[in-house]
């Protein structure tokens, strides 16, 4: 499953955390992998994390 296919069926809730656990668990692997996780994260889910700041 692709952050695309879960935003685009409205699962962010459902799966955030679990995105957050593997965007954070791949910061080690290198060669700008980790750098592209967090991208993906920001770009797909991003918008998940600003609206629990606003809670």
């Amino acid at each position: 499953m692709n952050s695309k296919y879960i935003v685009d069926n409205q699962l962010e809730d459902k799966f955030v955390d679990r995105c957050n656990e593997l965007m954070q668990s791949s910061q080690d692997i290198g060669w700008g992998f980790g750098d592209g996780m967090m991208e993906l994260y920001s770009d797909y889910l991003g918008h998940v994390d600003e609206e629990e700041d606003l809670e």
